[in-house]
């Protein structure tokens, strides 16, 4: 979680747009989750782990072993985007929104979550990232129907960490976190998402990355 909202943190921090409607709180909503997707990246770099990741005792490094069996546990909970918590979630969101089509009929959101998790087969005993009792913020301000939004999110930030891992300096490459932080975190939402993330990699993102990223292949 640390890393995850220090990305917002960068993020926020360097906007260097000149009006707040443009800046890093107004671009696309998959691009709002780039930055602190891609940061949770150092999390699992074993240079960090042994300099931070200490013993609060004795200082001793966390283990090469507690490391390994940590990249296990990533590798089989696979990605957050494609498990049923997070999409069954982003389902019943989009389905609530084609529901609300402007006129006054009353809608059960609770029984139409409930019939669309069990439309996708989801046990009841299933855990949701967000249920639609306290996903305010679905309706409210912020996602918009757009939860689905966090996987193509974590294609960007699997394409963009494996680039930067390929430069020569891996992911404390100073030339390539400087164009990361020209290309993306300052420009906020004066220049389009897309435009943004071709000035970075001069291409479209490559949704192979994820795939490669948790070997789902």
């Amino acid at each position: 979680m640390l890393f995850h909202e220090f990305g917002h943190t960068l993020h926020m921090l360097l906007d260097g747009a000149r009006y707040p409607s443009q800046g890093s709180l107004h671009v696309a909503w998959d691009f709002v989750e780039l930055p602190s997707l891609l940061d949770e990246y150092w999390l699992r770099d074993r240079e960090l782990l042994r300099r931070f990741a200490r013993h609060h005792d004795t200082g001793e490094p966390m283990p090469d072993d507690l490391v390994d069996r940590l990249e296990a546990s990533l590798k089989a909970d696979r990605i957050f985007s494609v498990n049923l918590d997070d999409l069954g979630a982003a389902i019943v969101d989009l389905t609530l929104h084609l529901m609300a089509d402007g006129s006054d009929r009353a809608i059960d959101a609770v029984a139409a979550e409930r019939q669309t998790l069990d439309e996708l087969s989801v046990p009841a005993c299933w855990d949701l990232i967000l249920q639609v009792t306290h996903s305010v913020h679905s309706f409210a301000g912020g996602c918009h129907a757009g939860l689905y939004a966090y996987l193509w999110s974590d294609v960007m930030a699997a394409d963009v960490a494996e680039a930067w891992l390929a430069s020569p300096g891996g992911m404390y490459d100073s030339a390539f976190a400087q164009a990361w932080r020209e290309s993306v975190l300052t420009v906020g939402n004066t220049v389009p998402a897309d435009a943004a993330f071709r000035q970075l990699l001069g291409r479209d993102p490559d949704p192979q990355a994820l795939i490669r990223r948790f070997e789902l292949q």
